[in-house]
């Protein structure tokens, strides 16, 4: 009974999504005249999406990005410099508020009113807080060892279960796990690397930001070909509570135009906040190089 109210939930949902376009220009025009209540419905998604703890996370990830400047060949006191240097820069440059900001603008741009209380009731449904209670939990403590053996177990589960792997690989397509991860990591890289360029002596030939992000994208490629285990293991268990008739219905919400769409903005959203912020990172880098006393 649970499952067929689940499903008949979001088919009445995914069965209202054409009157947005029939309601027209009025309604748009409505929604252009209530952005206070759309920007209180944004940042309620965003605290449903765990927005706030996901940017932390990567601020984590971000701060413990220095340790590779210990492959880069330097001495061990020029290492040991760059190593502070990036710590530092980390914790002066990261400003979480601006980050929300940035988030909360691009949603602003990508999402209507209409968008938004749809996806809230979807992630307000039974199915939405099962997702979300594990999204958490590996948001917040993803290098907790029991999350990590259960995240492995999860990966054998589906091995086991061919009809479950098809709908957790084709969620996490349609989703854009990948993708994400893919982003978190290659502007960790770009940051990294800004850093080191400041680092060179005057007068030796320095790449700009958007040569380094090329050069990322193009050396990244061995690394990206390796993310799909590692997503695939945690949609695995961000999904592990769905049984397949509530996998089926993820899978088809996200399949529609609406699910694409929204799915869309919610990655441009949190790219551009981080690549803004990888490049504040870089260029404070190369401000607290010049300090001698580092």
């Amino acid at each position: 009974m649970k499952h067929r109210l689940a499903r008949s939930v979001i088919g009445a949902l995914l069965l209202a999504l054409p009157v947005q376009a029939a309601v027209g220009s009025f309604a748009r025009a409505q929604v252009q005249q209530a952005d206070s209540e759309l920007e209180r419905l944004i940042d309620r998604l965003m605290v449903e999406h765990h927005t706030r703890e996901s940017l932390q996370a990567w601020r984590s990830a971000l701060a413990g990005a220095g340790s590779h400047y210990a492959d880069y060949g330097f001495d061990a006191r020029t290492t040991a410099r760059l190593q502070k240097c990036w710590r530092l820069a980390v914790e002066s440059s990261f400003d979480l508020p601006r980050l929300l900001d940035d988030i909360r603008r691009t949603l602003r741009l990508e999402l209507n009113r209409f968008d938004v209380e749809v996806l809230l009731a979807l992630r307000e449904s039974d199915v939405g807080k099962k997702i979300s209670k594990r999204e958490l939990e590996l948001v917040v403590d993803v290098r907790n060892r029991e999350i990590l053996v259960a995240m492995a177990a999860e990966a054998k589960r589906l091995e086991a279960d061919r009809e479950r792997e098809v709908l957790v690989e084709a969620i996490m397509e349609l989703h854009g796990s990948e993708q994400a991860l893919r982003v978190a990591l290659r502007t960790i890289s770009v940051a990294v690397q800004l850093g080191s360029e400041a680092s060179k002596p005057a007068g030796v030939p320095r790449y700009s930001a958007d040569e380094i992000e090329r050069r990322v994208e193009a050396e990244g490629a061995a690394t990206w070909a390796g993310l799909k285990s590692t997503v695939r293991a945690q949609d695995a268990y961000v999904y592990r509570d769905l049984n397949l008739s509530e996998l089926e219905i993820v899978r088809e919400f996200l399949s529609t135009p609406f699910g694409k769409r929204t799915t869309r903005a919610g990655l441009m959203a949190f790219e551009r906040s981080m690549h803004a912020q990888a490049l504040r990172t870089g260029a404070r880098f190369a401000e607290l190089w010049q300090m001698q006393e580092l």
